[in-house]
């Protein structure tokens, strides 16, 4: 079987496919309803306020050792990453609130919005956090700052005792201006709210790091929004409107903060404060064809209107202009030219402000200019476009000009690399295929063979021209492009060992090894597997839902993916499905036989097998997180809730665990894939 048939092959399975939910701490669950509440002593069970009022000393902490409980809600959730080791309970009437710090993460599997709990304060320690009220356990010293402990996850169901679910608290309106004291740790919702940034390149926080992000009332109060690079949010661009927040409510010091539970929370939807819809988007939508015909050869300048529709290029690979993106609106599509660098990702559905713009030509090709940055409203990510299936020959007009188009049967050639200008040919002609000498992928081995090539179509000085935006746009061939097999294999311990810190793009090259996770039983996010070699292991994130089965032997081609971390877990991501390449399938991997101790980042995304064990965890079941425990110690290990077994029962006495070793926020941790993992 050829390559291009088991590619078929693997595509048609993958549509038989029931894809099921992911693994990584973060895809949310609907609130469960019911349960009961514990059988406490009336006389000891206090609300929030009662106990702050009580117990609670802002320039003080208090180790408490009276037999008493607060009873309170979760208002707050981890499950979207930006709340970590943190959970927020406040009064059911909606009044005060308190924060728990718990060295603990995917709390939402226990402890989910609207539960109530009852907080055993006896042994516990209240005091303030840089100005907010916390609980925690005991206090430290950081140099002349004490701090409060960590309520250690060990502990964490002996003090917080679930009781009834789906207590609905309402949020308390409020204005910036209005929030007080008795707002810290609660739910509140401000209206009339807008980022004081906007536009394409304005993320809600880098990778890896936590950032104020301003937010402002039409009456010119701002307010910080406190957000993590490490929720799954962080790399959203932010919205441009005005409109409503729900949010967790504290101060640093003297700092007013927010804290979003997840990306729901905000809906900022409306005209901004100045009456424009990000940066003064007015007029009515143009269609993008309606706009192509408006030019007659006469520049045209626009005082108004926008047109709408996908970004067909990749500002990631480099292959188009910094200062350009591509636009396409059903059959049509238009170059947008900025004042300064526009990175909207590719796939990104956009509006986008023409006042002040001027549609004209450069070298032939038709494009918007002068166009401000900041009139680039995001409407949502990850869409696609069907390109057009076309044969070279009909590619000879402005028809087809900045829109997407398949061409099969292609062969390539004029050059050793992709850089320059090459020749794409077919059975009825042939058309240059130029690549930028900046593109990422400018140096990569053109491929032998025919392919087949998705482009977008362009001009330069009356000559008709195509360019792919990433290697994944060629599949097929030998030698090069994104079906191929571009570049030598890599082992993935020397992938590994490629990473320095910072985020690369890979160029060429493939890795082959052995699929080790298990996406059947839904314990490993639906768009990533874990592939092992002889050596080392590595996370592959794809584009698209992948459900390689666990055992198979494949190829996975590696151009145009990117080599970072996730919550410190090592991976390739933005990979193509295409880029796979089935082998063989019922293959195995020998465990590697650990201790707890032993296990380390080295082994990340290895299979390991831990003998003489027992499972320990704060309920019953697999859900969330359990202990793993040997003589030399226990060691995290995680479940996701949508995992199929993750509602078992967790087994008594010693037994054999195999499982795949993983990272998160730097603390090294092991997710089991099935049931019989456990013997």
């Amino acid at each position: 079987m050829n390559f291009l048939q088991r590619i078929a092959l693997f595509s048609f399975l993958l549509s038989l496919t029931l894809f099921t939910s992911g693994c990584l701490k973060g895809d949310f669950d609907t609130p469960p309803i019911g349960g009961e509440d514990p059988n406490l002593p009336a006389e000891s069970i206090m609300t929030v306020r009662q106990f702050l009022d009580t117990y609670y000393n802002p320039a003080a902490y208090n180790d408490m050792t009276d037999d008493k409980y607060i009873r309170g809600v979760v208002v707050s959730s981890d499950q979207s990453g930006n709340i970590f080791k943190v959970l927020y309970v406040q009064d059911e009437d909606g009044g005060v609130g308190v924060s728990l710090a718990i060295d603990e993460v995917s709390m939402f599997n226990v402890y989910p919005v609207g539960k109530r709990v009852f907080i055993k304060i006896n042994g516990l320690t209240i005091g303030a956090n840089n100005g907010t009220p916390q609980i925690g356990k005991g206090t430290s010293q950081n140099g002349s700052f004490t701090n409060i402990d960590r309520i250690p996850a060990s502990l964490m169901r002996e003090h917080i005792i679930p009781g009834m679910a789906g207590i609905q608290v309402e949020p308390k309106l409020k204005k910036i201006t209005e929030l007080g004291p008795s707002d810290l740790n609660t739910l509140v919702v401000l209206e009339n709210l807008e980022f004081v940034n906007t536009g394409p390149n304005e993320i809600f926080a880098p990778p890896s790091t936590n950032v104020n992000v301003d937010l402002r009332d039409c009456d010119d109060n701002v307010i910080i929004l406190r957000n993590s690079g490490f929720s799954q949010f962080a790399s959203n661009v932010v919205p441009s409107g005005n409109g409503t927040i729900t949010a967790i409510y504290n101060v640093f010091g003297n700092t007013k903060q927010l804290f979003i539970r997840d990306i729901d929370d905000i809906q900022f939807t409306g005209e901004r404060c100045d009456g424009g819809g990000g940066g003064g988007i007015d007029g009515d939508r143009i269609r993008v064809k309606d706009l192509r015909a408006l030019y007659s050869g006469s520049d045209v300048v626009f005082s108004e209107g926008f047109i709408q529709g996908i970004v067909i290029s990749d500002a990631q690979n480099k292959n188009i202009n910094a200062l350009n993106m591509v636009v396409q609106d059903g059959g049509a599509g238009i170059v947008c030219r900025f004042k300064s660098d526009i990175s909207v990702p590719l796939g990104t559905e956009v509006k986008v402000g023409l006042q002040g713009g001027t549609l004209s030509q450069f070298r032939d090709l038709l494009q918007v200019q002068n166009l401000e940055n900041n009139r680039v409203e995001v409407l949502s990510a990850n869409n696609t476009v069907t390109p057009l299936k076309l044969k070279i020959s009909e590619i000879n007009n402005s028809i087809h000009e900045s829109t997407l188009i398949t061409i099969e049967d292609v062969e390539l050639s004029g050059g050793p690399t992709y850089a320059g200008s090459k020749t794409a040919t077919d059975s009825s002609g042939d058309i240059a295929l130029f690549t930028n000498n900046g593109a990422l992928f400018s140096g990569s081995a053109l491929p032998t063979g025919k392919v087949s090539l998705t482009a977008i179509v362009s001009i330069f000085d009356g000559t008709q021209q195509i360019s792919i935006r990433n290697l994944s746009d060629v599949v097929g061939g030998g030698g090069g492009g994104g079906g191929g097999e571009p570049g030598d294999r890599i082992r993935i311990k020397d992938l590994r060992d490629q990473y320095t810190g910072t985020p690369a793009t890979i160029t060429s090259g493939y890795i082959q090894g052995i699929v080790i996770s298990d996406y059947e039983n839904g314990n490993i996010n639906n768009q990533n597997f874990v592939i092992q070699d002889e050596d080392a292991g590595i996370v592959l994130r794809f584009t698209q839902p992948v459900s390689v089965p666990i055992g198979t032997e494949v190829k996975v081609l590696l151009n145009g993916g990117q080599l970072s971390e996730f919550r410190t877990l090592l991976q390739v991501q933005n990979l193509s499905n295409s880029q796979i390449e089935v082998l063989a399938s019922n293959q195995t991997v020998t465990p590697r036989a650990v201790t707890v101790s032993q296990i380390n980042k080295n082994m990340e995304s290895t299979l390991v097998r831990i003998s003489d064990a027992t499972i320990t965890g704060p309920n019953a079941t697999f859900s969330g997180t359990t202990k793993i425990n040997d003589n030399t110690g226990n060691i995290d290990c995680f479940t996701n809730s949508s995992a199929s077994f993750s509602g078992s029962n967790i087994p008594s006495g010693t037994v054999q665990v195999t499982c795949i070793v993983s990272s998160f926020n730097g603390v090294i941790q092991v997710n089991i894939r099935r049931l019989t993992d456990i013997e």
